[in-house]
């Protein structure tokens, strides 16, 4: 996206990840492979690609465009 910096754009929607490790945490807790840290982690991976592919000219929200 033009003129927003990506790493702050990334810190300030780090939101939207823990939203959705809350989602899926609750739904595995019965498995000890798999932590809170990992699923951010993984998530924040997820957000920084959502970041680079979003069109902003398609008129979507970001947070819509990132949440599945």
């Amino acid at each position: 996206m033009k003129g927003v910096d990506r790493d702050t754009f990334i810190q300030q929607n780090m939101g939207l990840v823990g939203m959705v490790v809350n989602k899926l945490a609750y739904r595995i807790t019965d498995n000890p492979f798999i932590d809170r840290e990992d699923l951010t982690n993984i998530g924040a991976i997820g957000l920084i690609k959502a970041y680079d592919r979003f069109d902003p000219s398609y008129e979507v929200q970001f947070s819509t465009y990132a949440v599945p």
